[in-house]
């Protein structure tokens, strides 16, 4: 299965995966902030500020990150198969002064895998994003995750992110 380790002998593409993040226990439950992974301008952390559902969300904070560039939240070793398809909800406050682009990304033998167009976030609303995961993996799964893309310079602010769901 694609949630096994990479070096494991079963390499089923089939299961009944599922994953569900709502970040109200004000915990990271495994998210990381990724490429590039020397930038000091992104952070992530829980937040109550603003949420979908239930009481928490991730907020991703930006500090004086550059026009035009792009970051990436995600999460190693989901428990999630091929066909499954992942689901993020993003609010962009118009407060943040950019258009942001979202991009969701697995991770597959090395490969970066995503859908074929990004989605722009509408500002002060929640934008859903998904993306179903591809069935050509002989190796595994390594990671699933959104790519954050701001077409202007943003000298501070901050998205976030809720209710990430997959499953049957």
């Amino acid at each position: 299965d694609w949630s096994s380790d990479v070096c494991s002998s079963d390499l089923s593409c089939s299961g009944n995966g599922t994953g569900s993040f709502s970040w109200d226990a004000s915990s990271l439950e495994g998210w990381e902030v990724g490429l590039p992974s020397a930038a000091s301008d992104t952070s992530i952390a829980p937040s109550s500020h603003m949420h979908r559902s239930g009481t928490g969300s991730l907020a991703v904070t930006f500090a004086n990150l550059a026009a035009s560039e792009c970051r990436d939240i995600h999460l190693a070793k989901p428990n999630a198969y091929c066909g499954q398809t992942v689901t993020y909800n993003v609010y962009v406050p118009s407060a943040l002064g950019a258009i942001i682009n979202l991009l969701a990304f697995c991770s597959i033998d090395g490969w970066i895998w995503t859908p074929e167009t990004s989605t722009m976030a509408t500002l002060d609303s929640w934008t859903s994003v998904s993306f179903t995961l591809p069935a050509i993996s002989p190796l595994g799964l390594q990671e699933i995750g959104l790519q954050i893309c701001s077409s202007v310079a943003v000298p501070s602010g901050s998205i976030y992110i809720d209710d990430v769901t997959w499953g049957t």
